[in-house]
């Protein structure tokens, strides 16, 4: 059985439909969602707390109010209006809540393992790391595997790069299909996308191909739990008498830093090992493309180093 990877608390007030504006209600609530059936595919765990039950919401009380609830009843219902039919099925199947623990008090949850955060509709008490959506659940474990890199599951990965080659896909694909079309993305099999995003995308960018480059190796780095190393990357590009850089490091499954840089001008990332030293130049994938160019080394590591253990 799988290790739990995150606790999820949900409280009332995050709960509560009323402060949802009309027109962005279903959007809100069935985000929710979806981000919770990804969460719980991915091991994470949701909580309630028992208060949960006995809570008069907006629209009444879980059981028997709102889970007897019908279609027309819901649809009369001042707060829950905007909201589908589909979305309200997805919320009444979440009141019976049969997988999901119950919790006495919140003190309870504070004694989980971390990570832990707070989930629901809406943030209503302003938390930090608040959980609602796919995009900030992605980002809160992205933010504590930064931290906590010796917590990363490398079971996906197909190199010692990419811990998660399956967001790397999603990304190439999804530029595909805005410049494609849907029809002819979807007929591309997953082993393939990194070279038709390349030669139908990256290939033929022009004058564009810094910026795009920068933006879509960033958001790899950065899903992959790279952090971006400012402080090197200005050091890197003042010894490169002031061509742009912009690298990123991550400690990696054997404990080592390692770091990557995107290479501009083909739109491809240059991978260097702990010392800095030149490995490759390799696809957005992690798939090589060209050997190992000393001219390529990042230079200034051991400037960087010393300033990192300066500034601690």
């Amino acid at each position: 059985m799988k290790q739990t990877k995150g606790h999820l608390l949900l409280t009332a007030e995050d709960l509560e439909t009323e402060f949802l504006l009309e027109n962005e209600r279903d959007k809100v609530v069935g985000d929710f969602y979806m981000m919770k059936s990804k969460a719980e595919q991915s091991n994470d765990k949701f909580y309630v707390l028992q208060s949960l039950y006995s809570h008069r919401f907006s629209y009444g009380v879980f059981y028997p109010d709102f889970m007897n609830m019908s279609w027309q009843e819901f649809r009369d219902c001042e707060s829950l209006k905007g909201i589908s039919q589909s979305t309200f099925e997805l919320m009444q199947s979440f009141c019976q809540c049969p997988d999901v623990p119950c919790l006495s008090e919140e003190t309870a949850f504070r004694l989980l393992d971390e990570p832990r955060t707070y989930s629901g509709y809406h943030n209503a008490q302003q938390r930090t790391d608040f959980v609602c959506d796919i995009c900030s659940w992605e980002n809160w474990h992205r933010k504590w595997y930064v931290v906590h890199p010796e917590q990363i599951d490398w079971g996906m990965a197909v190199n010692s790069w990419f811990p998660r080659p399956d967001l790397i896909v999603g990304i190439l694909r999804r530029e595909l299909t805005i410049n494609l079309g849907e029809q002819e993305t979807d007929i591309i099999p997953p082993n393939h996308v990194v070279t038709e995003f390349h030669d139908k995308i990256m290939r033929h960018k022009g004058s564009e191909i810094e910026a795009y480059a920068g933006r879509i190796g960033e958001e790899i780095c950065l899903c992959n739990y790279y952090v971006f190393e400012s402080e090197l990357s200005a050091l890197e590009q003042q010894a490169a008498s002031g061509s742009f850089r912009k690298v990123f490091s991550i400690i990696n499954r054997y404990g080592k830093r390692q770091f990557i840089s995107i290479d501009f001008r083909h739109g491809m990332f240059e991978f260097h090992d702990e010392h800095g030293t030149h490995i490759g130049e390799f696809h957005f994938d992690g798939s090589p493309n060209t050997d190992a160019d000393e001219r390529h080394s990042l230079r200034c590591i051991q400037q960087w180093s010393h300033q990192i253990r300066h500034n601690l």
